[in-house]
C-alpha cells in the first residue's frame, strides 16, 4: 500500500439531504490535496443508490462490534476502501484523473453509467416520454457535438482543459458564440444530474466560478424591436393573398398577446378567453416548469385580438378546443412540436416578404420581434421593468408583485392601449 496516499470512508456531514442523511464517502488524500467519491449501495429492491447514513449509524457501523445490517455496511464499506487502494497500487504515477478514471470504470455499483451517450440517451428518451419534445432536440445536438467532437467520453474526461479545446474547435468550425453556449448548458445540466444522483463526485465538475473552472461562453443578442413607424405599415398593409393575411395576424396576435411566444399562440383554447369580461389568461409554456409559482398572464381581450379570432379562429367556439387550427385535440407532444414548427417557418416566411414590400430594414421579422416590439411599446409608454416583466412572464420578483397588485385590471387595460397605440390604433379600432 502506498504511504504517499491514504483512502478513508467517512460520513460527510457539510450538507444534510432532505432526508436529514448525510452521504458515504472515500476521501482520497494525496499531497495534502483530498478529494471526496461517492459510495454507491443497492437497497432492498435491487435498486442501486447513494448511500447515506445518520451520524449515529455510521458510529454503529465503525464500532468496535457492529452487528446485522451494521456489520454488513462496514463489510462492503471495508472492500470498497481495498479496492481503492489497489488501485491507486497499481497506477505506474498517480493523478487524480487516472485514480477517478479506474474507479469509476471498476465501481460496479454506479446507480447510472457514467458514459456521456448513455446519459443523454437516457435523458432525451426521459424527455420523449414526458412530452418535452423542443428539449430532447437539444439534448440530441449537444450529444451530437460533443461525441463528433471525440467519441466513447465519459464524464471524468471533461475537464476544463477538454472544453477549452472544444470551444475553439466550434469556433474554428465557425459555430456562433450562441450555439456553443447552447450546446454546453445541456452538458452543464447532466453534469449536474449525474452528480446529484452520485455517479460522480462534485470534485469532477469542470465548470463554474472554481480555480481553473470552465465559464460557458454567453452571447446576448440585443433586442431589435420594430420601430412605430414600420409596426403600423405592417399593421395597415392589405395582402395579397390568404396566407399572407394569416401569418400578418397571426403575427398581430402574439404582439398583442403581450408578445406570447408561436407556442402559448397556438395552445391557446377557447376556456382561455372570456368574451363578457373581455380578457385572456394563459401560462407560460416556456416558465411552466420551471417557475417556482407559476402565475397566469391576463390580457385584455381587445377589438383587434376579438376580429383575429373571429377571421382564422376555430367556428366551434369548444371551451376545449383550440383557438386557432394549429393543434387538433389528441395530438402527441411530437405532433404539436411539428406542428408550432410548421407555423412558425410559414409566419416567418410570409412576414419576411411584407418587410421586404414595405421597405423595412430589419428582413427578418419574426416570433421574437413581436416579443421585443412589444417589450419596446410600453417602455416608450413609461411601464416600469417590473410591469413589462410580468406582461412578458418572466419569474415573478416581490416588487413585480406589488405593483401588479395595486393597479390590477388597469394595467391590463393600460399595457393593452399602450400596445395599440404603438400599432397607430386607437383602443376601439377593428383590424384590417
Amino acid at each position: 500500500m502506498r504511504k504517499d496516499i491514504t483512502v478513508k470512508v467517512i460520513l460527510d456531514t457539510r450538507r444534510p439531504k432532505q432526508s436529514g442523511l448525510f452521504p458515504v464517502k472515500l476521501r482520497v488524500t494525496f499531497q495534502r490535496k483530498q478529494k471526496y467519491y461517492p459510495v454507491i449501495i443497492k437497497d432492498a429492491q435491487e435498486e442501486k443508490t447513494p448511500f447515506d447514513l445518520s451520524q449515529d449509524d455510521f458510529d454503529k457501523t465503525f464500532g468496535a462490534k457492529p452487528r446485522g445490517d451494521f456489520k454488513a455496511h462496514r463489510e462492503y464499506l471495508d472492500e470498497l476502501k481495498s479496492k481503492a487502494n489497489r488501485i491507486a497500487d497499481n497506477l505506474p504515477f498517480f493523478t487524480f484523473e487516472r485514480f477517478e478514471a479506474a474507479y469509476f470504470d471498476q465501481q460496479a455499483n454506479n446507480p447510472k453509467s457514467a458514459n456521456l451517450a448513455e446519459a443523454y440517451n437516457s435523458k432525451i428518451q426521459e424527455l420523449i416520454e414526458d412530452g418535452r419534445i423542443s428539449s430532447s432536440r437539444g439534448y440530441e445536438m449537444s450529444r451530437n457535438s460533443l461525441l463528433g467532437f471525440r467519441e466513447n467520453l465519459k464524464f471524468y474526461d471533461i475537464t476544463p482543459d477538454f472544453l477549452r479545446r472544444y470551444k475553439k474547435q466550434m469556433e474554428d468550425e465557425g459555430k456562433s458564440t450562441a450555439t456553443i453556449g447552447i450546446y454546453l448548458r445541456y452538458l452543464r445540466a447532466l453534469f449536474n444530474e449525474v452528480i446529484e444522483a452520485g455517479v460522480i463526485p462534485d470534485a469532477a465538475y469542470p465548470f463554474g466560478k472554481r480555480k481553473n473552472g470552465f465559464q460557458i461562453p454567453t452571447k446576448r443578442n440585443p433586442a431589435e424591436p420594430l420601430k412605430q413607424s414600420e409596426i403600423e405599415k405592417i399593421f395597415q398593409y392589405q395582402p395579397e393573398n390568404e396566407a399572407e393575411a394569416k401569418a400578418r395576424d397571426l403575427w398581430l396576435f402574439s404582439f398583442l398577446l403581450n408578445g406570447a411566444n408561436m407556442k402559448d399562440v397556438s395552445n391557446l383554447k377557447f376556456r382561455d378567453i372570456d368574451f363578457h369580461a373581455e380578457r385572456i389568461v394563459f401560462y407560460r409554456s416556456k416558465t411552466r416548469r420551471t417557475a417556482t409559482h407559476q402565475k397566469a398572464i391576463e390580457v385584455s381581450l381587445t377589438p383587434v385580438l376579438r376580429a383575429i379570432i373571429e377571421r382564422w379562429g376555430n367556428p366551434s367556439g369548444n371551451p376545449d378546443e383550440y383557438v386557432f387550427p394549429i393543434f387538433e385535440i389528441g395530438m402527441t407532444p411530437k405532433q404539436k412540436y411539428t406542428a408550432n414548427g410548421n407555423v412558425r417557418k410559414v409566419i416567418n416566411k410570409y412576414m419576411g416578404r411584407i418587410a421586404e414590400k414595405l421597405e423595412i430594414a430589419k428582413k427578418s421579422v419574426h416570433n421574437y420581434t413581436a416579443r421585443d416590439t412589444y417589450a419596446a411599446a410600453q417602455r416608450i409608454a413609461g411601464e416600469s421593468g417590473d410591469a413589462i416583466g410580468e406582461a412578458l412572464g418572466h419569474e415573478n420578483r416581490a416588487t413585480t408583485d406589488a405593483y401588479l397588485d395595486k393597479f390590477g385590471e388597469d394595467t391590463q387595460r393600460r399595457m393593452a392601449g399602450n400596445a395599440l397605440r404603438y400599432l397607430g390604433v386607437d383602443e376601439n379600432a377593428p383590424a384590417h
